[in-house]
This record gives structure tokens, sequence and C-alpha cells, in this order.
């Protein structure tokens, strides 16, 4: 009885550690770049970014083409990420509607010393099964202390459509 308990404990551990799924990934863009001028940016599983400044980074930031959350440190200033987003929003109770949107372009101005968060946002009022306000969704940019998913919390955000 005793091993059959042991056993049950290890294969549980061992399922916990590999559901657990793939660790963010930590990418530095300039490993000379002091932490005073570079700006940590944190890209969300949806966002598959394809370029940053016209530098092909799809095969350095995703290993395999595999999506996940990625955590880039980043020269300070000026940034342009081509992307493309893939995400699953939560339109009311019990529907969800899938978002696809290929070649898209964020520009942003990073400051150094920051931590910022890059995720797609929905703006849906659910009550039960009915569904409120104007279930707009978009792309946003929130400090990496601050509450994510809401646009109104975002330091920058684009309105990419009506769900």
């Amino acid at each position: 009885m005793k091993k059959i308990i042991c056993s049950i404990i290890i294969v549980s551990a061992a399922l916990l550690v590999l559901g657990c799924g793939t660790p963010p990934g930590k990418i530095v863009f300039d490993p000379n770049l002091p932490e005073d001028s570079a700006a940590v940016v944190i890209l969300s599983d949806e966002i598959f970014v394809l370029q940053y400044n016209g530098i092909d980074v799809n095969e350095n930031w995703y290993p395999k083409s595999k999506r996940r959350e990625n955590k880039v440190t980043l020269p300070a200033g000026p940034t342009v990420l081509n992307f493309n987003l893939s995400a699953t929003v939560q339109t009311g109770r019990n529907s969800f509607a899938n978002i696809a949107r290929q070649n898209m372009e964020l520009r942003f101005n990073f400051e150094a010393g920051e931590t910022y968060y890059v995720g797609v946002y929905a703006n849906i009022t659910t009550f039960g099964y009915l569904v409120f306000g104007d279930r707009k969704f978009g792309i946003g940019i929130w400090n990496g202390t601050t509450d994510r998913g809401g646009k109104d919390a975002a330091v920058k955000y684009w309105e990419l459509g009506t769900l």
C-alpha cells in the first residue's frame, strides 16, 4: 500500500512539473547594455514578434516557433515591433472570440529603467449571460507594476476593433 501511495505522489509531482509548460523566455538584446539605459518589456504569449527595429528576431525570441511570454531587455528609446497577434478573448459567460491579425506594427518610446507589459485587452461588461458595453479590444502597454488588462490602466493602447 505504501508503494502505491508513493508511486502516485511521484507520478503526480512529475505531471505537475511537466504541466507547468515552458518558462518565460529572458532575452537581452545587447548583453553589454547598461541597466540605466535599458527597458524591460514583457510580451504576452498572444504577441509573436517578427522584427524589432527592422531586425528579424523570430528565431532568437521564439525557438522552434513556440509562442510564449517573453521578457526582453531592450535599449531604451523609440522602438518599432512588427508582430502577429493571436488571442482568445472571453466575450460572455460561456462564449469566446478568436482574434488574429498578421503583420501588425507597434511604435513606442520605452523609457530607461522601466518595465512594461505588452498584451491584448478587451473591454466587455457581462452580467450573467448578458453582455453590455462597446465590446472593444486592442493592444495595450502597461507599466510593469500596474493592473494589466484594462485599457484605462494602460500607458498607451491601440483599439483594433469590436467583438
